[in-house]
């Protein structure tokens, strides 16, 4: 367990509200729900993550970005639920779990719909939740990996690597017939879905994303042409309005390993963190972002300075999607610095948005045993 200052008196050396950037924001209610899920992956521990953000204060820091919070707690999944079908591991729980975070989610209505996971599996339900609400949304999926493999050519069988697969229109005829799974209507058009920071992608997985014609920008283009010039291009290409907002769903294995070590599926050569707060910052000054998941914080993996850096990295993305600026967001150090020991905070330190840099040397380094998985191409197809 973290060694964790009760939230509401660390806040006291904290306690002044943060300012949001957002000129228009699409609304001012934030819907919490903790999405306790880790059976979309062989990995325990995603399922914990929800609980470790809130004990990090992330429902007040919340209230104090300007917005109202309503907290809907967990939704759990059923392990008993688990089996392999075909190939394809646990859908009848996975299935179960994300209809009950659909039904959740499409429940709150009309308010900022942020989901904390979990593994990615939980995008079929918090997509086609906030789809139920919002007919004609669009997603930006940042993430080393595509999470579009289907039954037919998912080398793993995890889900976690398939939510898009399920959710998209074109890729009918897959599914059929799987337990958990006959609830889903497929809510997302290949011209609504936009990827930034592609890294791993299995073969059938290109082949899906060739076909339907996705746009996607992978972690070369971020290298070589610049955050800025992907996000511009990748917002002109969804074209996202208040009749069709944005829903973006950040897996937090888009960042490189050092960055972000408590994740159980770790790729080389990530976003740096400018680039992931670019991201958000950009889509909530659009005034149509609508929706959030922040997915594969593992607080089971890695040490707890692991841990903790992982969870601060996910609040950075969060006070950027609601529009802090740079110095408000700088201010969370503060706030894990008063829930957490100092001495066991360390976190490299935030510059300019947008700002090319490689991460300093004091981040922490992933042990050698994890890039080596990485670097042998054990993607979540193949894990």
């Amino acid at each position: 367990m973290l060694p964790l200052r009760p939230v509401s008196s660390a806040l006291g050396c904290v306690g002044r509200r943060l300012h949001s950037r957002v000129l228009q924001r699409f609304v001012d209610d934030v819907s919490l729900v903790g999405a306790c899920c880790q059976v979309g992956q062989p990995r325990a521990g995603t399922g914990e993550a929800p609980d470790i953000l809130r004990s990090l204060g992330i429902v007040e820091y919340i209230k104090r970005s300007g917005y109202t919070v309503s907290d809907r707690g967990n939704v759990v999944e059923d392990e008993s639920l688990r089996g392999e079908v075909r190939g394809v591991k646990n859908p009848e729980a996975v299935g179960n779990f994300c209809r009950q975070l659909s039904q959740t989610i499409s429940s709150s209505g009309n308010r900022f719909h942020l989901t904390m996971g979990g593994d990615h599996s939980l995008a079929l339900g918090s997509v086609h939740g906030n789809s139920v609400v919002r007919p004609n949304l669009k997603v930006l999926w940042v993430d080393a990996h595509a999470d579009i493999n289907t039954d037919h050519t998912s080398p793993s069988g995890n889900l976690h690597g398939m939510p898009l697969g399920v959710l998209m229109q074109g890729l009918e005829g897959t599914f059929d017939g799987l337990p958990g799974l006959d609830w889903f209507d497929r809510r997302l058009k290949p011209e609504n879905l936009v990827y930034i920071g592609l890294r791993d992608v299995d073969e059938g997985e290109v082949e899906i994303i060739k076909r339907l014609g996705i746009k996607s920008y992978d972690n070369v283009d971020v290298k070589k042409r610049g955050i800025k010039d992907v996000m511009r291009n990748a917002l002109q290409d969804l074209q996202p309005t208040a009749e069709s907002p944005l829903h973006v769903s950040f897996d937090i294995d888009a960042f490189d390993p050092s960055l972000a070590p408590s994740t159980g599926t770790h790729a080389p050569n990530g976003l740096t963190r400018d680039d992931g707060l670019y991201i958000c910052n950009q889509a909530a000054q659009t005034g149509t972002l609508c929706g959030m998941d922040i997915v594969e914080v593992n607080p089971a993996l890695g040490s707890q300075r692991d841990v903790l850096q992982t969870s601060r990295l996910a609040f950075d993305m969060v006070g950027a999607s609601l529009g802090l600026s740079l110095a408000d967001i700088q201010q969370q150090q503060e706030v894990f610095d008063a829930v957490v020991p100092p001495a066991t905070a360390s976190y490299p330190p935030l510059t300019g948005i947008g700002a090319r840099h490689r991460p300093a040397a004091r981040s922490v380094p992933v042990p050698d045993a994890a890039v080596a998985e990485s670097a042998s191409g054990k993607s979540k197809g193949a894990i």
